[in-house]
């Protein structure tokens, strides 16, 4: 199952990147990298900043030790068994992403990042 917001733009090969992933039964989900496409204030420059060095240092030394901690509502994907095994998504929390991504690991699954973008951009309006 792949879920994104709805102010996502995915590049046109975006799914099948990250079904790549799924070929080893313990991964239980794949966390998208996403990048601010409207860096058009300073605002938006500023979250670009912080997407960079939130995934492109943290969440890389996170993948290498199975602590990611967020599969970002932005774009990520999930094995259905292991979706279902930590009890889908549920309307409880404010925070339903990172919820269920800790859920999961807790299943003893295991969550990787995508390396490649995958995502065009995301609108932000300041």
């Amino acid at each position: 199952m792949v879920c994104i917001d709805a102010d996502t733009q995915l590049k046109t090969d975006a799914v099948s990147q990250m079904m790549k992933y799924f070929i080893h039964d313990k991964i239980g989900a794949v966390a998208g990298n996403v990048k601010v496409g409207n860096e058009k204030n300073i605002l938006t420059k500023w979250q670009a900043i912080e997407y960079t060095t939130a995934q492109n240092f943290d969440r890389r030394a996170f993948d290498y030790l199975n602590c990611i901690t967020v599969v970002p509502g932005a774009i990520g994907a999930f094995r259905k068994e292991a979706l279902e095994e930590a009890g889908g998504i549920t309307t409880d929390t404010l925070a339903e992403d990172c919820d269920l991504t800790i859920r999961i690991l807790k299943c003893g699954y295991v969550i990787r990042i995508a390396r490649k973008r995958l995502r065009l951009q995301k609108r932000r309006r300041p």
